[in-house]
């Protein structure tokens, strides 16, 4: 090794005497792809806190930047005492807590693996805060999720039928078949869902026109009567299909399983 080491630097010492303008090329070419390559390494391998800039840039705390708390979370500086904002940040680390930024909110991983999946709660509502802790508000959900250091994703089927295409040369057919079948289920509950709202929705339809008739048309009452029970039940009926579907099983937990499963084949 050490004489390897010696060989490659007698090199650059005769290069920079005869070939001046090949030695400075080789320089600026090694020390660019060192750069480069600082922050190719998987995401999950980094266990010191990091922030990850839009730009790829890779700044670890106390080389690079410097967090201070504030009541409601944390502020970000770099080493010259500008702030860094929320804009200019795609992903970062504290303790064992990883987060990522969309719409300018800090989304919690909750997968970790060769994909990692994050959730993020609406605006509106709920949210992680830069350290990963959960201010709660609304309920409603976004997942996202990203292989490494790539952008994020929804997590949908469409999205995740390319990503989870790609196996490793060892794994059997069996195998990826665990993944795409739970992908598939996925699928196939979306469309239930889907189904049955819309369903539910033209039935109400249906029951609405039917009492507007019991109550608009001049006749018999027993006619008006009839009318608005049999629009008044149909009515019912189509908001209890709707109600079906809306509860039903959410299609992410399918897609979030089938990225385990995934992750599984890569340890």
């Amino acid at each position: 090794m050490f004489y390897t080491v010696f060989k490659f630097y007698t090199i650059i010492i005769i290069s920079m005497k005869q070939f001046p303008f090949i030695t400075i090329f080789l320089f600026i070419f090694s020390f660019s792809y060192s750069q480069d390559g600082s922050h190719s390494i998987d995401i999950n391998s980094y266990e010191q806190p990091f922030i990850y800039l839009t730009d790829g840039t890779l700044l670890l705390e106390k080389d690079f930047f410097i967090k201070k708390r504030i009541l409601f979370g944390d502020l970000f500086y770099d080493m010259d005492g500008n702030k860094i904002n929320i804009r200019e940040i795609k992903y970062l680390r504290f303790e064992d807590k990883l987060a990522a930024v969309y719409s300018q909110s800090y989304s919690q991983r909750i997968e970790n693996g060769k994909i990692n999946i994050y959730k993020q709660y609406s605006s509106s509502g709920g949210h992680y805060d830069s350290r990963g802790n959960f201010r709660s508000g609304s309920s409603t959900k976004t997942y996202l999720y990203s292989s490494g250091f790539e952008d994020l994703k929804h997590l949908s089927y469409k999205n995740l039928k390319k990503d989870l295409s790609v196996f490793p040369d060892e794994v059997s057919k069996a195998d990826q078949k665990v993944v795409l079948d739970i992908l598939q289920k996925g699928r196939k509950r979306d469309k239930t869902r889907l189904k049955l709202i819309l369903t539910g929705v033209g039935v109400f339809a249906v029951g609405g026109i039917i009492n507007q008739l019991g109550e608009n048309e001049e006749g018999v009452a027993n006619l008006y009567s009839k009318n608005e029970k049999i629009g008044l039940a149909i009515s019912v009926v189509g908001l209890g299909i709707s109600i079906t579907g809306l509860v039903l099983k959410d299609e992410r937990v399918f897609y979030i399983n089938s990225v385990k499963e995934y992750n599984k084949l890569f340890n």
